[in-house]
Protein backbone atom coordinates (compact mmCIF):
# COMPACT_ATOMS: atom_id res chain seq x y z
CA UNK A 1 0.00 0.00 0.00
CA UNK A 2 3.16 2.38 1.12
CA UNK A 3 4.37 2.19 -2.80
CA UNK A 4 0.56 3.26 -3.82
CA UNK A 5 0.08 6.31 -1.58
CA UNK A 6 3.57 6.81 -3.39
CA UNK A 7 2.30 6.64 -6.57
CA UNK A 8 -0.43 8.84 -5.86
CA UNK A 9 1.59 11.50 -3.61
CA UNK A 10 3.42 11.98 -7.31
CA UNK A 11 1.01 12.21 -9.45
CA UNK A 12 -0.91 14.71 -7.05
CA UNK A 13 2.50 16.98 -6.91
CA UNK A 14 2.80 17.28 -10.76
CA UNK A 15 -0.75 17.56 -11.39
CA UNK A 16 -0.36 20.78 -8.91
CA UNK A 17 2.66 22.26 -10.72
CA UNK A 18 0.62 21.63 -14.34
CA UNK A 19 -2.42 23.45 -12.48
CA UNK A 20 -0.26 26.30 -10.39
CA UNK A 21 1.39 26.80 -14.65
CA UNK A 22 -1.68 27.10 -16.03
CA UNK A 23 -2.92 29.33 -13.46
CA UNK A 24 -0.21 32.04 -14.35
CA UNK A 25 -1.73 31.41 -18.03
CA UNK A 26 -5.43 31.81 -18.47
CA UNK A 27 -6.59 34.90 -19.38
CA UNK A 28 -9.67 35.08 -17.58
CA UNK A 29 -9.28 36.10 -14.09
CA UNK A 30 -12.76 34.81 -13.00
CA UNK A 31 -12.20 31.79 -13.95
CA UNK A 32 -8.68 30.71 -13.11
CA UNK A 33 -9.59 28.68 -10.06
CA UNK A 34 -12.44 26.40 -11.71
CA UNK A 35 -9.90 26.06 -14.62
CA UNK A 36 -6.92 25.64 -12.22
CA UNK A 37 -8.66 22.77 -10.27
CA UNK A 38 -10.05 21.05 -13.65
CA UNK A 39 -6.46 20.95 -14.89
CA UNK A 40 -5.14 19.08 -11.72
CA UNK A 41 -7.62 16.83 -11.98
CA UNK A 42 -7.26 15.60 -15.41
CA UNK A 43 -3.52 15.32 -15.32
CA UNK A 44 -4.22 13.60 -11.98
CA UNK A 45 -6.00 11.02 -13.85
CA UNK A 46 -3.47 11.27 -16.63
CA UNK A 47 -0.14 10.62 -14.42
CA UNK A 48 -1.69 7.71 -12.52
CA UNK A 49 -3.40 5.93 -15.43
CA UNK A 50 0.50 6.46 -17.24
CA UNK A 51 2.09 4.69 -13.79
CA UNK A 52 -0.65 1.99 -14.29
CA UNK A 53 0.67 1.64 -18.07
CA UNK A 54 4.32 1.80 -16.52
CA UNK A 55 3.37 -0.60 -13.42
CA UNK A 56 1.82 -3.56 -15.43
CA UNK A 57 4.64 -3.34 -18.15
CA UNK A 58 7.51 -4.00 -15.46
CA UNK A 59 5.11 -6.10 -13.33
CA UNK A 60 2.60 -7.88 -15.63
CA UNK A 61 -0.37 -10.32 -14.16
CA UNK A 62 0.27 -13.50 -14.74
CA UNK A 63 -2.20 -16.27 -14.72
CA UNK A 64 -2.13 -18.99 -12.13
CA UNK A 65 -2.36 -18.54 -8.03
CA UNK A 66 -0.58 -16.18 -6.12
CA UNK A 67 1.00 -17.17 -3.25
CA UNK A 68 0.84 -15.43 0.21
CA UNK A 69 3.47 -13.23 1.34
CA UNK A 70 5.09 -13.09 -2.38
CA UNK A 71 6.89 -10.87 -4.32
CA UNK A 72 3.68 -11.25 -6.78
CA UNK A 73 1.11 -10.71 -4.10
CA UNK A 74 2.62 -7.53 -3.02
CA UNK A 75 2.73 -6.29 -6.95
CA UNK A 76 -0.93 -7.71 -6.80
CA UNK A 77 -1.73 -5.07 -3.60
CA UNK A 78 -0.45 -2.35 -5.82
CA UNK A 79 -1.98 -2.99 -9.33
CA UNK A 80 -5.97 -3.75 -7.33
CA UNK A 81 -5.84 -0.43 -5.61
CA UNK A 82 -5.22 1.40 -9.15
CA UNK A 83 -8.85 -0.15 -9.97
CA UNK A 84 -10.15 0.25 -6.63
CA UNK A 85 -9.71 3.61 -6.12
CA UNK A 86 -9.30 5.35 -9.73
CA UNK A 87 -10.52 2.93 -12.01
CA UNK A 88 -14.03 1.44 -11.12
CA UNK A 89 -15.22 4.28 -9.52
CA UNK A 90 -15.83 5.69 -13.28
CA UNK A 91 -16.33 2.03 -14.92
CA UNK A 92 -18.69 0.92 -12.50
CA UNK A 93 -21.54 3.69 -12.13
CA UNK A 94 -21.17 2.93 -16.41
CA UNK A 95 -20.72 6.30 -16.50
CA UNK A 96 -17.96 5.45 -19.77
CA UNK A 97 -20.21 5.75 -23.12
CA UNK A 98 -20.26 2.38 -24.78
CA UNK A 99 -19.15 3.23 -27.83
CA UNK A 100 -16.08 4.17 -26.09
CA UNK A 101 -15.70 0.95 -24.09
CA UNK A 102 -13.37 -0.39 -25.95
CA UNK A 103 -11.08 2.16 -26.65
CA UNK A 104 -11.07 2.49 -22.70
CA UNK A 105 -10.34 -1.11 -22.16
CA UNK A 106 -7.36 -1.27 -24.65
CA UNK A 107 -6.09 2.01 -22.23
CA UNK A 108 -5.98 -0.64 -19.76
CA UNK A 109 -3.90 -3.24 -21.40
CA UNK A 110 -6.85 -5.46 -22.55
CA UNK A 111 -6.75 -7.14 -26.08
CA UNK A 112 -10.15 -5.71 -27.36
CA UNK A 113 -10.55 -5.36 -30.90
CA UNK A 114 -12.07 -2.36 -32.49
CA UNK A 115 -15.61 -3.24 -32.91
CA UNK A 116 -16.22 -4.57 -29.80
CA UNK A 117 -18.36 -3.38 -27.06
CA UNK A 118 -19.02 -3.56 -23.60
CA UNK A 119 -22.14 -2.44 -21.35
CA UNK A 120 -20.80 -4.61 -18.32
CA UNK A 121 -17.78 -4.69 -16.25
CA UNK A 122 -14.84 -5.90 -17.21
CA UNK A 123 -12.35 -6.92 -14.65
CA UNK A 124 -8.46 -7.65 -15.08
CA UNK A 125 -8.66 -6.37 -18.53
CA UNK A 126 -5.32 -7.46 -18.98
CA UNK A 127 -6.40 -10.72 -18.69
CA UNK A 128 -9.17 -10.39 -20.71
CA UNK A 129 -8.91 -11.23 -25.04
CA UNK A 130 -11.95 -10.49 -27.69
CA UNK A 131 -12.38 -10.42 -31.15
CA UNK A 132 -13.96 -8.42 -33.71
CA UNK A 133 -17.51 -8.03 -32.96
CA UNK A 134 -18.21 -9.04 -29.56
CA UNK A 135 -20.97 -7.05 -27.75
CA UNK A 136 -21.36 -7.58 -23.97
CA UNK A 137 -24.63 -6.71 -22.57
CA UNK A 138 -25.62 -4.61 -19.51
CA UNK A 139 -24.31 -5.44 -15.90
CA UNK A 140 -22.70 -8.31 -17.27
CA UNK A 141 -19.33 -9.42 -15.89
CA UNK A 142 -16.27 -10.55 -17.08
CA UNK A 143 -14.38 -11.91 -14.22
CA UNK A 144 -10.64 -13.18 -14.72
CA UNK A 145 -9.64 -13.68 -10.99
CA UNK A 146 -11.22 -16.04 -8.41
CA UNK A 147 -10.57 -15.95 -4.83
CA UNK A 148 -11.22 -19.34 -2.86
CA UNK A 149 -10.29 -19.63 1.05
CA UNK A 150 -7.23 -18.16 0.92
CA UNK A 151 -6.09 -18.85 -2.79
CA UNK A 152 -6.31 -16.03 -5.21
CA UNK A 153 -5.78 -17.06 -8.65
CA UNK A 154 -6.03 -15.17 -12.14
CA UNK A 155 -6.54 -16.96 -15.66
CA UNK A 156 -7.25 -15.56 -19.00
CA UNK A 157 -10.83 -15.10 -20.57
CA UNK A 158 -10.35 -15.72 -24.81
CA UNK A 159 -13.66 -14.24 -26.60
CA UNK A 160 -14.05 -15.13 -30.32
CA UNK A 161 -14.86 -13.09 -33.02
CA UNK A 162 -18.87 -12.13 -32.91
CA UNK A 163 -20.05 -13.42 -29.65
CA UNK A 164 -22.90 -11.94 -27.77
CA UNK A 165 -22.75 -12.11 -23.90
CA UNK A 166 -26.13 -11.46 -22.82
CA UNK A 167 -27.02 -8.82 -20.24
CA UNK A 168 -26.05 -10.09 -16.42
CA UNK A 169 -24.17 -12.65 -17.74
CA UNK A 170 -20.95 -13.61 -15.44
CA UNK A 171 -18.30 -15.48 -17.15
CA UNK A 172 -15.40 -16.41 -14.28
CA UNK A 173 -11.76 -17.12 -14.95
CA UNK A 174 -10.63 -19.16 -18.05
CA UNK A 175 -13.10 -19.19 -20.00
CA UNK A 176 -12.79 -19.86 -23.65
CA UNK A 177 -15.63 -18.57 -26.01
CA UNK A 178 -15.58 -19.99 -29.48
CA UNK A 179 -16.68 -17.44 -32.43
CA UNK A 180 -20.31 -16.61 -33.22
CA UNK A 181 -21.32 -18.02 -29.75
CA UNK A 182 -24.05 -16.55 -27.81
CA UNK A 183 -24.49 -16.81 -24.05
CA UNK A 184 -27.81 -16.27 -22.16
CA UNK A 185 -29.10 -13.31 -20.04
CA UNK A 186 -28.08 -13.77 -16.09
CA UNK A 187 -26.56 -16.92 -16.93
CA UNK A 188 -23.23 -17.93 -15.01
CA UNK A 189 -20.45 -19.93 -16.98
CA UNK A 190 -17.83 -21.37 -14.91
CA UNK A 191 -14.34 -21.24 -14.77
CA UNK A 192 -12.51 -23.39 -17.20
CA UNK A 193 -15.38 -24.28 -19.45
CA UNK A 194 -14.53 -24.10 -23.56
CA UNK A 195 -17.45 -23.25 -25.78
CA UNK A 196 -17.06 -24.32 -29.20
CA UNK A 197 -17.99 -21.96 -31.98
CA UNK A 198 -21.38 -21.21 -33.34
CA UNK A 199 -22.74 -22.77 -29.95
CA UNK A 200 -25.57 -21.26 -27.33
CA UNK A 201 -25.41 -21.69 -23.49
CA UNK A 202 -27.50 -20.49 -20.87
CA UNK A 203 -28.54 -21.21 -17.22
CA UNK A 204 -27.07 -20.95 -13.70
CA UNK A 205 -24.56 -23.01 -14.47
CA UNK A 206 -24.40 -22.47 -17.98
CA UNK A 207 -25.30 -25.80 -20.13
CA UNK A 208 -24.96 -26.21 -23.74
CA UNK A 209 -28.50 -25.33 -25.40
CA UNK A 210 -27.91 -26.07 -29.46
CA UNK A 211 -25.95 -25.09 -32.28
CA UNK A 212 -27.04 -21.53 -34.07
CA UNK A 213 -27.83 -23.24 -36.95
CA UNK A 214 -29.71 -25.66 -34.97
CA UNK A 215 -33.81 -25.46 -34.98
CA UNK A 216 -35.44 -25.52 -32.09
CA UNK A 217 -37.16 -29.24 -30.93
CA UNK A 218 -40.17 -28.74 -30.07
Amino acid sequence: MMIFYAIMGISAFLALLMAVQSYRVFPFHEFRAILSVSVAAVFYVVFMWLAHRAWIFFFPLKEGEIRAGSFEETTWMVYICFYLMLFYPFLMPHWIPIPMSGWILRRLGSKWRVGSYSGGMIYDPSLVEAGTGVLVGAHAMLVPHVQEGQTLAHYRIRIGDEVTIGGRAIVLPGVTIGARSMIGIGSVVPKHTHIGEDEIWAGVPARFIRKRDQKKSD
